[in-house]
């Protein structure tokens, strides 16, 4: 499979005259990866088993039933855990992979965290590069993608779940801060969810992609339509999903795993296709690369 190092960001097309993108058509284009791609699924089905804590709160549940709801703006892997809605008061999601038991020794929770960071950054540019790298050039090579973006996501993961980290803690010290935690957490989703897709894209590193992610959000109808749905989709799964995955221990996550997963990539396709054409769309006067084709 051809290399997939950085790119210009002028290696994409714009689309043939669409001004928006319709949100049928990202989802129709994540099925299409799906059937080309599948064994870049393993990627969220590791993410969702180094999930220890996640995996503890299923496995390890007595008699009596769960329910709950979970929402969810465009992340880069799409594992079982971002439909699954599991309490977790210790970590407050502010940790990309809860590769170690958050009841664990501080030591060991330390170390933890920063092998998730890293390793996390690492799926993530393998995955994301690769999924983009087939849609320009119908091939990719995942370890080409791990060097060229690894070092980019892992700093990415600290800035967005630093700043996730930050409101959780203030939010424990100073009770007031509880009534503004869950905007903050949203606005912070909303506003940054393209970072994780610029990097690939639109060839950019951490800092330039957070900012021009925050340029899309407040500019672009396209980003926010998107982001709403991709809300109300995760929602409307997990309502089915959390129940199931929490109450029916080993069977719910490995029915999870084959149900769900497939579901979270057909959506991180969708974000791609979004972000790419909003990035055609700002970026009118670069040459176009007749070799690649979006769609």
């Amino acid at each position: 499979m051809p290399s997939s190092d950085r790119q210009p960001s002028s290696s994409r097309t714009p689309m043939s005259g669409a001004d928006t993108t319709d949100v049928g058509d990202a989802l129709e284009e994540g099925l299409k990866r799906l059937r080309q791609l599948p064994v870049l699924l393993a990627v969220p089905t590791l993410v969702t088993l180094l999930s220890v804590g996640d995996l503890r709160m299923v496995l390890d549940r007595g008699s009596g039933s769960s329910a709950g709801v979970k929402f969810a703006f465009p992340a880069p892997i799409g594992d079982l855990w971002t439909f699954v809605d599991t309490p977790d008061p210790v970590t407050g999601g502010v940790a990309p992979i809860g590769v170690v038991d958050p009841s664990s020794s501080l030591v060991i929770v330390v170390f933890g965290s920063v092998l998730s960071f890293l390793l996390y950054g690492v799926l993530t540019a393998g995955y994301l590069g690769s999924i983009q790298a087939f849609r320009r050039r119908g091939g990719y090579d995942f370890l080409a993608n791990v060097r060229a973006y690894a070092l980019t996501y892992v700093g990415l993961s600290l800035v967005i779940f630093g700043a996730g980290l930050v409101v959780f803690v203030l939010a424990f010290a100073v009770p007031l801060m509880l009534l503004v935690t869950i905007p903050l957490m949203l606005a912070v989703g909303y506003l940054f969810w393209g970072s994780w897709f610029l990097v690939p894209v639109a060839n950019l590193e951490a800092i330039p992609a957070l900012q021009r992610s925050y340029r899309l959000a407040v500019s672009e109808s396209d980003y926010a339509v998107w982001a709403l749905a991709h809300f109300v989709l995760v929602g409307i799964l997990s309502l089915v999903a959390t129940p199931f995955v929490m109450n029916s221990s080993v069977v719910g996550v490995v029915l999870g795993l084959a149900v769900v997963v497939p579901v979270g990539f057909v959506l991180t396709v969708g974000s791609l296709r979004v972000i790419d054409d909003l990035a055609d769309r700002s970026e009118p006067n670069q040459e176009p690369d007749d070799a690649f084709e979006t769609y």
